[in-house]
Formats: structure tokens, C-alpha cells, sequence
């Protein structure tokens, strides 16, 4: 049923029971959960397990004294490998600006800055590993991203003995508030990045594959165990009546279970006399906003049977007012969730132990030849081996003892662990060539890159999700930070220098249009593809290293390293401080057309101006080629003529430099060969002899 307007506690907790699986046996939810389950016991390496009526699993009991159980867990080490190839995928991404005016151009740089920023806080590189992990053992990681008023860099307030708040006090005065504690600290608030397991996040069960952007997905919700200290804590004198959940009409809560399998209980079954060893099941709902809500969206906190908090949607006036986002290890045409590595790999994992087994079972049973015995030779009862080879009882003629011949499994038997292994292989992409075994004519980097995106053609489209949730993931954070930053904010990001550079803005200056740049045949590549690259530049000449001493360090790096990220970030680091200078022109024309001599100018250079340039640190002829792209392209073309004046007196100061700077080399050249129509003079001879 649909409600309209404020809810009554009694309506929200039974909107939240209706939508919301509380006990995990629902009949729309409980395969997927059981299947969930499965795959992660199969990831840690428990394959060999028995379900209990109240949920939990245990090991076999009253096994055979010849049985044995075989447990390695190859599936771990294909899991781990895929994942860290997906997370190895990376992609550049950028803001575009809304138009070319200087504003829009100036929020589209801060906007990509702060991404950088609010990655590198809400530890995103650690993050994003968990959800792809949760992707490949689950079928589909999960992503919440929401405000948290607790984080961020506190404001301080100081006051007096008399509890009067002192407006702007000296640092001497603030030494002795500090040290008399009189003062208080107020967070500004922050975004933050939670990574749920998939058996905590509900959704609505209209949706599929398109996941919480769907339209057909009007809400989506949280449930998790808390200690009831901890909600008391968040919650204060709503929680006083808050009581521990238990497990008296059989409910599943599979999102704590998994952490106490080794025991066979869960979180919630554990009694204790103290609230501390108690824990309630607290559920966080959210509703996208519709007509029934009067477009205001909904937030339901509750906790066990009690509602703490109720109300508007505080996410509505973000891009995602349902604050998850999902990442799909293979997509599934017409299912929410994604098919998982895991899944895929069980088979195969479980008939290789299981051959495994049988050829040690064998080998314990069989692996020592037959021994016929004459019964009626030796006493019953007397001990003749020790080992596990079979005893046969015979009569007549013949040696008391007898020993039979060795027995022999079939060849089919024995290559099936071979079989699995391949399939394995081949179904989590990592069938990849070694360098060393392949033919001379193709272990450079073209051949190398050839074989290496067959084998991993299969984790393409995984290493794509996980870009685009990337992107998702950082929407929603400016998203957040345009609604919900209050005053101006500092960030710190990398700049083209490597070094942590420092800027303000405002939250008008942010936009959420966040864009991902990738080359989607050129995903992965590994350490030896990329060093194959390094030599292929130092053959084709776009390197020096035995004639320039910063291309042979860059080398040294790039080999050293595997990777030739820093050889190209340098060649193109000029040009990206020029297109960050010509950003500067854009936005503040007027600064740079001021008459001064450049003090940067070469000497006996005419005095200049406009934007400064260093002629020692500049790469002059890097910054022609961008400022000449520049003036050929239609955004130069629609500013206003003072600006397009300092643009092209920037270019033109760089152009004399050059082109002084190639003058005096070929000067240099030249006094080198000789002047034109020299012969040279003919060397000395070193004694008489040869004189004569």
C-alpha cells in the first residue's frame, strides 16, 4: 500500500516491513541470498559443507574413515588476479565545461580537481578494490554514498569564563582558550563512501540491469546488525525502548552470518546480560520521490520494531537521490544483479578437489599391491601390514604369501584435474602468454598487446563497469558537495608538477557532469607490454637516453617500474601547463595587459606583455603547439578581442624565444662543420720520418 504525506511510526514501520526483507527468507530474495552465500564459502575455500535448519552451515559429520577431503582453493588466487586486472583498468577523467565562458570553464577545473580530492579522502583506491571484489565473488558490488555532518575539517569557536563566544580573538588569546578548554569544535560535514555487502543492500525488485538509476527503482534500503549501545549512542532517548533482535521465528540474517560461520551462529543469537553483547537490526530506507510523496522523497531510519528517525529525502536534490551505486562483474540482459567470477568457477573448482580426493583415496587404499594370505597357514588374528593395501584370504597349493599386482587408474581419471584447470583458466581470463615462450618476430609490444587483449577479452567489459560506476560513484559525490557544501572550501590536489597544490571555491562553482576517457580495446595492459613500449620509443627515436640524461632516467624509471606512465606524463606536462596558462588568460584578460617589462625575458630582448613566460624552464616549442591549436579552433574565435590580443601576444613571445633559441643552434652547428668552401687543414705528421 502507498501512503501520502507525513507517515504515523505505525505506517512507516509497516511501509518499511512491507518492502523491505527484515528476515532474508523472502521468496523473491532467498535464492539469490542462498547463492550469495555459496559463493563466498567457495571463495574462503569451504566447499565441503551441510546447511542447517536455522541457516547456518556446518561441516560433514560422520564421515568414512577413507573419505578424504581435498580443499585447494584455486579459486582464490583466479578471484584475486581477475580482480587486481580489473582495478588495473584506469581511465582519465574530466569535467566539461557547460559553455566557453570563463565561469563555466573555471567550475568544469575546480569540479575536476575536487574529485581528485574527495577520491583521495574518502579512500577510494581501497574502496573501489573491495566493491570489484564483492563484484566478482557476488555477481555485483555496492557503493553508498552519502553526507556525513561528522567528518570534515572542524570549525573552532572560542569563549570565554562566562560562556561568551569571542568574535575574532588574538592567537595569544587563543592559546589560553585552547589551554583552559574553552572552546568547541563544529565538523563542516563531508561525503563518504560506504562499500556494503550485497546481503545488506535491498532494492526495489521492479528494477534490473540498468541497477539504482532505473526508473522502475522508487526506493532501496540498508539493514544491518548494530549493538544497541551504539544505536543508543546515534539515537539518544529514542532508542531507550530499542530490544535485541533474536532468532525465534527462524529469520536469516545472512549479512552478519557470514562472519560467524566457523561457529555456526550469528550476530544477533548471542545472549549476554549487558546491552553491549546485544545487537538490534537497523534498516535505513530511502524512496525516490513521486507523486504519492508529494515529490519529497522519504527517509526511514529504523531499529528493531521502533522508527528513530523519519522524513524528506535529504538526497533529492542530488543526481541520485537513491545514494547506491551498483557495479556489475558480467552483466545479465533482464536481472538486477550481475553474474559473478565466482558462480562461474564452482564447478570446475568442486570436480578438481573431487578427483583430486579420488586419486588420494586411491592411492591409500590401492597404492600398495594385494597381499594373498593361506588362511589355513596363518593364525586369525595375526597383524600382517600395516598399510592400507587390500588382504585377501586364499586356500591351496602355493607361497603363504602372495603379492598381487599394482593396480592402475584410467588416463581419463587422472587428466581431469588437467581439464578443470583449463576451464578455470579460461573462464576468469588469465590464459595470458609468458614473454619468454614466444616466438622472437612478435615479443615486442604489438604482439605482446595482441596476445594479451585475446586473453583478456573476456574482462573487458568488466574493466568498462567498473569506469562507468566510477563515474557514478563521483557524480554523486559533487553531487553532494554542490548541495551541501555551506561555506568556501580548500582542496588539495596534484598538480602538473607532482606536487599537493591548494585552491577555494565555492559550491556554485561545482558541476557534476563528470566524464570518463577511456580507449575501450587498450583496458589492460601489464608491466611487460609496457616495457616493450619504452623500447619501441627508444628504437623509433622519440626517446634519447644515451645522448640526454633526463630520458635516460625516465627509461631507467619506466623499465625499473613497468610502466610507462611517467615517460609520457613528462612529454606532455608542457602542454598541459599551457592549456591551464591560456585557462588563466581566458578568465582575467584585463590582469595580464598591464604595461611592465617581463623580467623573465631573455637579454636584450625588447620588454614585453602579457602572461609572464620563463625561457630557461619552458619547453617553448611544447607551448607553440598548443597555442597554435588553440588559435585555429573555434573557442579562440568567439572570444573578445582583448583576450584573443593577450592569447596571441603570449604566442608570439614564445615564437621569439624559439626561434633565437634555433639560431643559436644552428650557429653552433655550423662553427662545428666549418664554413661553407673550407677544406680544412691537413694534419700534422708526428716525426721526421713520416715528414719525410
Amino acid at each position: 500500500m502507498e501512503y501520502l504525506g507525513k507517515l504515523t511510526d505505525t505506517e512507516a514501520q509497516n511501509l518499511v516491513k512491507e518492502k523491505v526483507d527484515l528476515t532474508g527468507g523472502a521468496s523473491h530474495r532467498l535464492p539469490f541470498v542462498l547463492q550469495w552465500r555459496k559463493n563466498w564459502l567457495y571463495f574462503i575455500g569451504r566447499q565441503h559443507f551441510v546447511e542447517t535448519s536455522q541457516g547456518s552451515v556446518r561441516d560433514p559429520q560422520n564421515i568414512p574413515r577413507h573419505r578424504v577431503f581435498y580443499r585447494a582453493n584455486k579459486i582464490l588466487g583466479y578471484v584475486m588476479r581477475a580482480t587486481d586486472t580489473v582495478s588495473s583498468a584506469s581511465g582519465r577523467f574530466d569535467v566539461p565545461p557547460l559553455n566557453g565562458t570563463a565561469q563555466a570553464r573555471h567550475a568544469a577545473w575546480v569540479s575536476g580537481k575536487l574529485f581528485e580530492h574527495l577520491s583521495q579522502a574518502c579512500d577510494w583506491d581501497r574502496k573501489r578494490l573491495l566493491g570489484t571484489l564483492n563484484s566478482a565473488i557476488f555477481g555485483s558490488g555496492f557503493y553508498k554514498i552519502t553526507w556525513d555532518p561528522k567528518k570534515g575539517d572542524p570549525i573552532r569557536f572560542y569563549f570565554d569564563e562566562a560562556g561568551k563566544a569571542l568574535g575574532d580573538p588574538s592567537p595569544e588569546q587563543r592559546g589560553e582558550m585552547e589551554r583552559q578548554g574553552h572552546f568547541e569544535d563544529f565538523n563542516q560535514g563531508e561525503v563518504r563512501i560506504d562499500v556494503p555487502l550485497p546481503f545488506q543492500v535491498h532494492w526495489d525488485w521492479r528494477a534490473r540491469e540498468l541497477g539504482f538509476e532505473d526508473e522502475a527503482c522508487l526506493w532501496a534500503a540498508q539493514t544491518q546488525l548494530v549493538a544497541i549501545d551504539t544505536v543508543k549512542e546515534m539515537y539518544g532517548a529514542k532508542a531507550s525502548n530499542v530490544t535485541a533482535s533474536r532468532d525465534t521465528s527462524g529469520s536469516l540474517y545472512y549479512q552478519e552470518n557470514l562472519s560467524f560461520l566457523s561457529g555456526g551462529n550469528y550476530a544477533g543469537s548471542s545472549a549476554g546480560s549487558s546491552a553491549s553483547d546485544q545487537y538490534v537490526l537497523l534498516v535505513e530506507y530511502f524512496e525516490r520521490p513521486t507523486k504519492q510523496n508529494k515529490m519529497m522523497g522519504r527517509r526511514i531510519v529504523m531499529a528493531g520494531d521502533q522508527i528513530m528517525e523519519q522524513g524528506d529525502n535529504p538526497y533529492r536534490v542530488t543526481n541520485h537521490p537513491l545514494p547506491f551505486v551498483k557495479q556489475d562483474w558480467w552483466p545479465c540482459p533482464g536481472r538486477f544483479m550481475g553474474l559473478s567470477l565466482v558462480e562461474q568457477l564452482i564447478s570446475s573448482q568442486f570436480q578438481r578437489n573431487k578427483s583430486v580426493a579420488t586419486l588420494i583415496e586411491f592411492q591409500n587404499v590401492f597404492g600398495h599391491p594385494p597381499v594373498a594370505v593361506d588362511k589355513n597357514r596363518v593364525a586369525s588374528g595375526t597383524v600382517l601390514s600395516m598399510e592400507p593395501g587390500t588382504i585377501i584370504e586364499k586356500t591351496g597349493p602355493g607361497a603363504i604369501f602372495e603379492v598381487g599386482p599394482q593396480p592402475t587408474l584410467p588416463a581419463e581419471v587422472v587428466q581431469v584435474g588437467q581439464i578443470t584447470d583449463n576451464d578455470m583458466a579460461t573462464i576468469s581470463s588469465q590464459t595470458g602468454a609468458e614473454d619468454s615462450k614466444l616466438p622472437g618476430q612478435i615479443r615486442g609490444a604489438p604482439g605482446l598487446e595482441i596476445m594479451e587483449e585475446k586473453a583478456n577479452k573476456l574482462l573487458a567489459p568488466t574493466a568498462k563497469l567498473a569506469l562507468i560506476s566510477q563515474v557514478e560513484v563521483g557524480r554523486s559525490l559533487l553531487g553532494l558537495a554542490k548541495s551541501f557544501y555551506g561555506e568556501d572550501r580548500t582542496i588539495h590536489y596534484i598538480g602538473e608538477d607532482k606536487r599537493f597544490r591548494a585552491v577555494s571555491f565555492h559550491a556554485s562553482d561545482i558541476s557534476v557532469d563528470l566524464r570518463v576517457i577511456i580507449d575501450p580495446g587498450r583496458l589492460i595492459t601489464s608491466p611487460t607490454v609496457e616495457k616493450a613500449k619504452v623500447v619501441e620509443y627508444i628504437q623509433a627515436g622519440a626517446v634519447d637516453p644515451i645522448n640526454n640524461p633526463d630520458d635516460r632516467e625516465a627509461v631507467f624509471k619506466a623499465l625499473a617500474f613497468g610502466s610507462a606512465e611517467e615517460l609520457i606524463a613528462d612529454r606532455l606536462m608542457e602542454e598541459e601547463n599551457q592549456e591551464r596558462e591560456i585557462a588563466e588568460m581566458v578568465a582575467d584578460p584585463l590582469k595580464y595587459l598591464k604595461s611592465k617589462p617581463n623580467m623573465m625575458a631573455p637579454e636584450g630582448a625588447p620588454p614585453e606583455m602579457g602572461y609572464p613566460i620563463d625561457p630557461d624552464v619552458d619547453d617553448h616549442r611544447a607551448h607553440l603547439k598548443v597555442t597554435t591549436r588553440y588559435i585555429r579552433s573555434p573557442e579562440y574565435r568567439a572570444l573578445d578581442p582583448i583576450t584573443q590580443s593577450v592569447i596571441r601576444m603570449h604566442h608570439r613571445a614564445h615564437q621569439m624565444i624559439y626561434q633565437m633559441a634555433m639560431a643559436q643552434q644552428m650557429q653552433a652547428i655550423q662553427a662545428q662543420k666549418g664554413a661553407p668552401g673550407d677544406k680544412g687543414r691537413a694534419s700534422q705528421p708526428k716525426n721526421q720520418e713520416q715528414a719525410a
